[in-house]
C-alpha cells in the first residue's frame, strides 16, 4: 500500500512540475533516496492506462452509501465510537463491504427478510439498508418530535408540489424537463413521507 501510495505521488509531482518545478523537484528527492541525477525534470512521462470504468463508477455509489451512513449518525447524535448493525433488504454488491464497516464502524452487515421493529431505514446501493436502533442508542423522545417537524414540512412541500402539476397553465406551457423535474419532486417527498411514517411507527414500538 505504501509502494503504491508513493508511486500515486510521484505520478502526481509529474503532472504539477509544469506549474510547480522547484516544489516538486524539493518533494521529489524527499520521497527516497536519489542521486543528482535521478531529477524530475529527467524523468519518464507518466504512460496513459486505461480503468476498469465499472469499478470507478461501483466505487462512487459507496462513497454515497458511507455519506448517508454517516449523515445518519451525525443527524440522530450517534457517537462514532459506537458500533452500529446494517441490514440490507436484499443482495446488492458487496464488494466494498470491509471497507464499508471500517469507515463506518459497523459491527455486521447483512441481509434479511423483512424490516425489523426498530430501525431507521435509507435507500442505497439500489436497495433498502436498515439500521436497528434502541433507547440506548438514540433519544426516542427528541427524535420522535424532529421526526414530525420534518414530516409536516414534507407534507407542505409535496401540497405546494402538487399544486402546481394540478395547474394545467403550467404543465402545458412550462418545458417538458421543468414538469419531469416536478413530478420527480412529487415523487421524492412522498417516498419521504413514507419513510418518516415507518420511522415514526419504529419509534413508538420502543
Amino acid at each position: 500500500t505504501y509502494v503504491s501510495t508513493q508511486t500515486i505521488f510521484e505520478n502526481l509531482l509529474k503532472l504539477l512540475l509544469a506549474f510547480m518545478p522547484f516544489l516538486s523537484e524539493e518533494l521529489w528527492h524527499l520521497l527516497k533516496e536519489r542521486n543528482d541525477k535521478d531529477c524530475i525534470i529527467c524523468a519518464e512521462w507518466t504512460k496513459t492506462t486505461s480503468y476498469d470504468n465499472k469499478l470507478v463508477d461501483s466505487f462512487e455509489s459507496l462513497k454515497e452509501h458511507i455519506t448517508a451512513i454517516r449523515n445518519i449518525r451525525k443527524s440522530k447524535n450517534i457517537s462514532f465510537k459506537e458500533s452500529l448493525v446494517l441490514l440490507s433488504a436484499s443482495s446488492y454488491d458487496s464488494q466494498f463491504d470491509r471497507i464499508c464497516m471500517k469507515l463506518c464502524n459497523l459491527s455486521k452487515i447483512s441481509v434479511v427478510q423483512e424490516k425489523p421493529a426498530s430501525a431507521i431505514a435509507f435507500v442505497s446501493l439500489g436497495t433498502e439498508f436498515y439500521i436497528p436502533i434502541s433507547a440506548d442508542t438514540i433519544d426516542i423522545e427528541a427524535e420522535t418530535e424532529k421526526l414530525h417537524k420534518e414530516l409536516e414540512y414534507t407534507r407542505g412541500f409535496l401540497l405546494s408540489v402538487e399544486k402546481k402539476l394540478a395547474n394545467e397553465k403550467f404543465v402545458a406551457n412550462a418545458k417538458p424537463e421543468l414538469v419531469e423535474n416536478e413530478r420527480k419532486k412529487q415523487e421524492d417527498a412522498l417516498f419521504k413521507i413514507k419513510t418518516i411514517e415507518e420511522q415514526l411507527k419504529s419509534l413508538a414500538v420502543n
